[in-house]
């Protein structure tokens, strides 16, 4: 068997117990959303001018800082310009509880809800439970060290797409040296539902400028047939430091 097939049979299990866990879970948490608003002790805003990235200003993979450059994470703010709503803009809302935690996510189009994030802390893990009405839609995990990202995963629970649906299912994996991040490897499946499965594996390696920004980043593709090809190099599209 493949490294690749090693993968999707790993993934697919995966998918396969986050599915069978938060099917059985997700009414009582979509329950704890009122409890969670009321113990939120204040809030700010992110107003977008353009394409959002998920969550806005908090959105929890850096890479995509600089290698989507018509997406972007909007600024924080503590207050909206007035008529924002009306203007029928992309707001994200952020409530935090008194040790000034995220606690919840609301995505606006306008003045209504497109969606609603309950997260979830523990210790240095963070849960988050994307909800679309009364429907889990989505389901992350973060781990941090010391401040820093280590681990991303994410996956969309609901068939997505217009000609295809597929479920995807997205894990991001960093590491640092003394520079700041060194390297990541982002592996995407997508899951249709005719049965079939595609997986993407890119790794990343990064360059610093001597003020600690990344100046140039490598990607390879390790599971695709021209693997052994030179590998290719980008400046970032955005100024980032991490």
């Amino acid at each position: 068997m493949s490294r690749k097939d090693d993968l999707k049979g790993k993934y697919e299990k995966r998918c396969e117990e986050l599915i069978k866990s938060l099917s059985h879970d997700s009414r009582r948490i979509y329950l704890s959303i009122p409890e969670f608003e009321k113990s939120a002790s204040y809030e700010d805003y992110c107003e977008i001018n353009g394409k959002a990235l998920y969550r806005g200003y908090y959105h929890p993979n850096p890479i995509d800082d600089f290698t989507v450059g018509y997406w972007t994470r909007g600024r924080l703010k503590r207050k909206l310009p007035d008529g924002s709503f009306e203007r029928r803009k992309q707001i994200f809302i952020y409530k935090y509880d008194t040790h000034k935690n995220l606690i919840l996510i609301y995505e606006m189009y306008g003045d209504k809800p497109k969606s609603a994030e309950l997260l979830v802390k523990a210790g240095d893990v963070t849960h988050g439970y994307t909800f679309q009405g009364n429907v889990l839609y989505a389901y992350t995990r973060q781990i941090h060290k010391n401040e820093l990202p280590v681990l991303l995963e994410r996956m969309i629970l609901q068939p997505y797409g217009h000609r295809q649906k597929r479920y995807i299912y997205e894990e991001c994996v960093f590491e640092y040296g003394s520079d700041g991040i060194a390297s990541a490897v982002k592996t995407e499946m997508n899951k249709y539902e005719n049965g079939d499965v595609s997986l993407v594996e890119c790794v990343y390696e990064f360059e610093h400028d001597s003020d600690g920004y990344i100046s140039l980043y490598r990607t390879k593709y390790p599971l695709e047939e021209y693997a052994n090809s030179e590998r290719c190099e980008f400046p970032p599209l955005k100024k980032v430091k991490f």
